[in-house]
């Protein structure tokens, strides 16, 4: 795990310090959320490091990466290709770190979008993504997802899709399949 971290930290050298900063605020983030609910706050560490590794491509960059990585890109990806950062992130983890641990390669992945049935690794990094303390501070309505990020990270994750989703729609943009498979896997779950 060590010399994934030094890989990834290199990798993170490279970006605008901006990205960086919002980087370190989450790896803070992850690591707290994960410390609360008993889940191994190295691994969330990684992940939260690892997750916005392609976020400073633009839009051609990543869709030339993502046909380069020979990833099936949806409709929706191929109009917003921003949604892409998390899978190419992911690939460079895999192919170019030789990362093998996949619940970590999953979190980079679905860090934007989410998916159904994360594991706890994935949801920390989802969330913590969220609701770093600058994005908080932007926007104040994150507020009761930061609240129950500390007591329910299920909990937490609807709150912010339902957030999401809402001003999505509001704006009449598009929403990810995903995210609405999320929000509608973990609201049956706790349904049952």
């Amino acid at each position: 795990m060590e010399k994934l971290l030094e890989a990834i930290e290199k990798r993170l050298s490279l970006l605008p310090e901006g990205l960086r900063s919002h980087v370190e605020r989450t790896r803070v983030m992850a690591r707290g959320i994960a410390e609360t609910h008993g889940i191994d706050p190295t691994r969330c560490d990684i992940g939260a490091a690892a997750h916005d590794l392609a976020r400073h491509l633009a839009n051609d960059a990543l869709l030339d990466e993502s046909r380069s990585q020979k990833l099936k890109l949806s409709d929706i990806e191929k109009k917003e290709p921003l949604l892409l950062h998390g899978p190419i992130a992911a690939y460079w983890l895999r192919i170019e770190m030789n990362c093998s641990d996949d619940e970590l390669i999953a979190a980079v992945a679905y860090h934007t979008t989410g998916r159904p049935k994360m594991t706890p690794v994935e949801k920390v990094i989802f969330i913590a993504d969220k609701i770093e303390p600058e994005k908080v501070a932007r926007n104040t309505k994150l507020d009761i997802v930061l609240a129950k990020a500390r007591e329910d990270l299920d909990q937490a994750i609807l709150s912010y899709l339902s957030f999401r989703i809402r001003s999505l729609l509001k704006d009449k943009k598009l929403i990810h399949p995903l995210s609405l498979e999320t929000w509608n896997a973990i609201s049956s779950e706790k349904l049952h």
